[in-house]
């Protein structure tokens, strides 16, 4: 489906297509500025998690352009791509030591950039933010944490490393109704603050206070 609303594109898929082993091909037209929030939506398999993939360029497109600032893909490294465009999947991989060595972890491949001077005090906020306890979980081994706490670790994880987009597969799947809608919170305000947020999700009802576009992929884009 093509998505035609946004302003001046940040990040941008032209004629992007991805095929899946024993599904329709899934195409995707994409602008997205600063401040602006998409959802990918479809029925389970059509492709939506490849398509994060392929707009971080962790996997490669059967065809299509992405370009980023104005600059095609071929232009930008992946490592400066990924620096800029971050995602966070749907079951995300805690490296061995603690939860602050995994909240750290982000800027050992930022060879340009150095943690920031209130590194502590940002990743605090963030955690208390998102209903996690600081006290009790930044010593804690991170592959110790429940799916939930693991999902929102990531989360800050990246927004640490302040990216211009943030890709999010299924954030509030393993989370409650209440601190879903904190999750919801926190990213709509990482959006209001000029962040450019992809998102896919299958439960519309933590989203509600979410501005956001929905691109239909697969068959709910004919429906």
């Amino acid at each position: 489906m093509v998505d035609r609303t946004a302003k001046q594109a940040l990040l941008s898929a032209t004629g992007v297509r991805v095929e899946i082993p024993d599904r329709p091909p899934v195409a995707l037209e994409l602008g997205l500025g600063p401040g602006e929030a998409v959802q990918l939506a479809g029925p389970s398999g059509c492709g939506k998690s490849t398509l994060l993939r392929v707009l971080c360029r962790l996997e490669a497109a059967a065809a299509g352009a992405l370009c980023l600032g104005g600059q095609p893909a071929r232009q930008v490294s992946p490592q400066a791509w990924r620096r800029r465009v971050n995602l966070v999947p749907q079951r995300p991989a805690m490296l061995d030591g603690t939860v602050r060595d995994n909240l750290q972890a982000g800027f050992m491949f930022r060879a340009s950039s150095s943690p920031p001077d209130d590194l502590e005090q940002q990743l605090r906020d963030h955690m208390q933010g998102l209903d996690l306890d600081p006290d009790r979980l930044l010593e804690q081994d991170a592959r110790t944490l429940s799916g939930g706490e693991a999902a929102r670790v990531a989360l800050v994880r990246a927004l640490l490393l302040q990216p211009e987009v943030l890709l999010c597969d299924e954030p509030t799947a393993a989370l409650d109704r209440e601190r879903a809608e904190r999750l919801v919170g926190v990213l709509g305000a990482w959006v209001g603050s000029g962040g450019a947020l992809v998102l896919v999700a299958h439960d519309d009802g933590p989203w509600d206070g979410l501005q956001r576009r929905v691109i239909r992929l697969g068959s709910e884009a004919a429906a």
